[in-house]
């Protein structure tokens, strides 16, 4: 969920990316909700060829056609449908990415998901907790300084893909490349000086770094400032800091 933008969707919606497992997507629709309920699809399968997965599938205006190219799609393709089509839509809400299986023989199974919009400073980004797969990692930490061990740690055992701490280990902004996943005490003092950081929704959860166990990690609602545990595989919000 987004809050805080006030702009039309179709200057603000960057991207999706997503990870989507299928032993034939000529079979598979992928559409996605925009707040008030507008649809596009992003991905019409039977304009491609046969074969198996999305596996990290980024759809961006400007990408290339996704006519005819085989299966899994690790590129940048363009929309279906275009973003301008959410040109009435605003960012403000929650968004959704539907998975249509029009098969009766395979089944689709969603990995992971991300819709980033473009703020002023930060993309505004959704990501899972984890790769699609629960284990237990070493971040445990909890304290503030320990984003970054937590960051690795998750990393080290998650490898690859589109989820939270990768994404923050992976930003290059601002001329830095050392960001990283706080911790939930460093997730804390965002919160308490929320007032003076740019891009921060105040009506969101984000994820922070530190593990409670294999399924579950610690988040903080923006809102309120509540800590709970919530499973690895749920959508919250990301913003990277980083140390000096």
């Amino acid at each position: 969920m987004f809050r805080g933008l006030s702009s039309p969707v179709g200057t603000q919606l960057q991207k999706v990316n997503f990870t989507i497992t299928h032993q034939d997507v000529y079979d598979v629709e992928v559409d996605l909700v925009a707040p008030n309920g507008v649809i596009i699809e992003l991905a019409y399968s039977s304009v491609s060829v046969h074969g198996a997965n999305f596996t990290n599938t980024t759809i961006q205006t400007g990408g290339q056609s996704i006519n005819g190219v085989s299966p899994p799609f690790t590129g940048t393709y363009s929309p279906y449908d275009p973003f301008s089509n959410l040109s009435s839509s605003t960012a403000n809400g929650k968004w959704s990415l539907i998975v249509k299986n029009h098969s009766t023989t395979y089944n689709a199974e969603l990995i992971n998901a991300t819709v980033t919009l473009n703020t002023t400073n930060f993309p505004v980004i959704m990501k899972t907790w984890n790769n699609g797969s629960n284990m237990l990692t070493t971040a445990t930490g909890t304290v503030i300084g320990t984003g970054q061990a937590n960051t690795t740690s998750i990393i080290s055992y998650q490898g690859n893909g589109g989820y939270a701490a990768k994404e923050c280990n992976d930003l290059d902004i601002g001329g830095y490349t050392d960001w990283y996943l706080p911790s939930i005490n460093e997730l804390t003092e965002m919160y308490n000086q929320r007032a003076y950081i740019t891009g921060i929704n105040t009506s969101v959860y984000y994820w922070s770094s530190s593990q409670v166990n294999s399924t579950n990690a610690y988040r903080k609602l923006f809102s309120s400032g509540t800590t709970s545990s919530s499973a690895k595989s749920t959508m919250c919000c990301v913003r990277a800091i980083r140390s000096f």
